[in-house]
């Protein structure tokens, strides 16, 4: 079993996507949670599948939401380092 840490800076995208979407949404927010959810679940599950960024970093971009899943991994752990929204500035994240 593969271990996850999620970098704080990620979680607070991550709470603040889902507090945008919770006031436009109750249903759209859960949508978010789920589809973000799966994307984890999916990384853990095949970290290798996604998008190369870098020499460390992958990229899961959501299906129907306009946000992307970063992150990085070993054998033994996965680390989401950015949860961005895809027409926001995009660096800074892989110093995470």
């Amino acid at each position: 079993m593969i271990d996850l840490a999620i970098h704080p800076e990620a979680r607070d995208e991550y709470e603040t996507a889902i507090e945008w979407y919770q006031k436009q949404s109750a249903p759209a927010a859960a949508r978010f949670i789920a589809e973000v959810d799966t994307a984890i679940k999916a990384i853990c599950h095949q970290s290798d599948r996604y998008t190369r960024v870098d020499d460390t970093h992958h990229c899961y971009l959501l299906d129907k939401f306009p946000y992307f899943v970063a992150y990085r991994f070993t054998r033994e752990w996965v680390t989401v380092v950015a949860v961005r929204h895809t027409s926001r500035d995009q660096s800074g994240w892989t110093e995470r």
